[in-house]
């Protein structure tokens, strides 16, 4: 009873993106929430950072934390792959309950245990051969001097850090899967963007009025919404929909929608992007401008402006 329908609670850097653009939470949720605990333990920083919320949304949505091995070089592969499972921002492709989780972490667990006591073994041989074989080089090894090798096989080996011991323990397999994974992620970032379709909503942001003549405030928009109506190739946000955003987002359902409440609307609604107006006078011309900003990542998309020399002729501008 104290939570309302649609309303983010919690602490913004562990949720889900399912969470931030207001759906139904599941077991799946907590698994996100747990992947990102887990990054943060392994590389020291957080998997995803931002300058404000919208900013913060935006990287939970639209990007991936940067490789927690690229942080942290002993990290295990295995546990790397199992953190970035967790991490799926579709949560079909996440791991469905805990429990599979868990069973992932008990064997890199085990292997990790086995391997601590197989590789001392087999490196501590081969030393012991490199030892052999120089001490033959110089003269006729000894039962003393084969001792000696062996004892410095163990002292190298003791010696070896955890990051040289996991390189020993990666096999050949498992390299190749990474770069299988690699050239997948390459091909998928390198394609070009998918462009707007019919399907994709665009929200519309109030212009920035600095003329000082208050008619501009909502006539502006109000023209713009209706002449995008008339496309077949663009979706705009209703006004319903933004004012029930709006009340979600706890403001008011006809408050003024600055670029950043325009952006926050557009990543809590699914949208693709949104349209940010501004009008300015100069002498006695007025500047019209529009921009197309993506609302994931921030980056403008297109801009146009147009001058009107008159009052009258700012709308058909």
């Amino acid at each position: 009873e104290l939570t309302l329908k649609g309303t983010i609670l919690g602490t913004l850097q562990y949720m889900s993106p399912e969470q931030v653009e207001g759906k139904d939470a599941d077991a799946r949720t907590d698994v996100f929430a747990l992947g990102v605990v887990l990054y943060e333990m392994v590389t020291g920083r957080k998997a995803f950072e931002g300058k404000s919320h919208v900013s913060l949304m935006a990287a939970i949505l639209e990007r991936d934390p940067v490789p927690a091995v690229r942080l942290n070089p002993d990290l295990p592969p295995k546990l790397e792959d199992i953190i970035n499972k967790a991490l799926e921002k579709d949560r079909d492709l996440r791991y469905q309950v805990a429990s599979e989780m868990r069973a992932d972490l008990k064997r890199l667990k085990r292997e990790t245990e086995s391997s601590r006591t197989a590789v001392p073994a087999a490196a501590e041989e081969e030393y012991a051969e490199e030892g052999s074989r120089t001490a033959s080089a110089s003269r006729p090894a000894s039962s003393g001097k084969q001792k000696a090798a062996s004892s410095y096989g163990q002292a190298a080996v003791a010696s070896q850090p955890p990051g040289r011991l996991w390189k020993i323990l990666i096999p050949t397999a498992t390299i190749a899967v990474v770069a299988l994974i690699a050239s997948g992620l390459y091909y998928f970032r390198s394609r070009p963007a998918t462009p707007l379709t019919e399907k994709d909503t665009i929200v519309l942001a109030d212009f920035a009025n600095t003329t000082g003549d208050a008619v501009f405030d909502d006539a502006l928009k109000q023209a713009l919404a209706v002449d995008l109506g008339q496309s077949p190739f663009l979706n705009v946000l209703s006004d319903r929909k933004v004012g029930e955003t709006l009340r979600l987002m706890g403001r008011l359902p006809n408050e003024r929608v600055t670029r950043d409440v325009a952006q926050e609307i557009c990543l809590r609604t699914g949208s693709k992007a949104f349209l940010a107006g501004s009008i300015s006078r100069l002498g006695n011309e007025y500047m019209v401008g529009l921009e197309a900003v993506n609302c994931g990542s921030g980056d403008s998309l297109a801009k146009e402006r147009s001058a009107a020399s008159s009052k009258e002729d700012v709308v058909k501008a």
